[in-house]
């Protein structure tokens, strides 16, 4: 077989399962490193819009425009003041939701805020 070294040839059907079998092991876990790292990439770049202690804290605004300044420093098309501000603007109005309904919002996750905000 294509790819098989001279010692492969003398190798039982069980040696050449589990010797399959970790190949394909490799495989999978080389592609799942690389999937994931874009995924953490993707998290580090606007992972804080989705961390609802971090936005609905006041006293975060500092660490929420070092995120946006960081954002839009690789997006030039995001406005820096124009997220700042809608970032202030949801949080008037998660806090609006909060007094209305009497629900904290603290425990939502991502899907809970985007399906709130649709």
């Amino acid at each position: 077989m294509m790819g098989e070294d001279a010692d492969d040839v003398s190798l039982s059907l069980q040696e050449e399962v589990a010797r399959e079998q970790l190949q394909i092991m490799d495989t999978l876990h080389g592609e799942i490193k690389r999937r994931t790292s874009h995924m953490i990439d993707v998290n580090a770049k606007f992972g804080f819009l989705t961390k609802m202690e971090l936005l609905m804290d006041s006293n975060k605004d500092k660490d929420i425009d070092s995120a946006i300044e960081l954002l839009t420093a690789i997006y030039f098309d995001i406005s820096a003041e124009n997220l700042k501000n809608e970032v202030r603007r949801v949080r008037r109005h998660i806090r609006s939701f909060e007094m209305q309904t009497g629900e904290m919002v603290g425990h939502w996750n991502s899907l809970d805020l985007l399906q709130w905000l649709v």
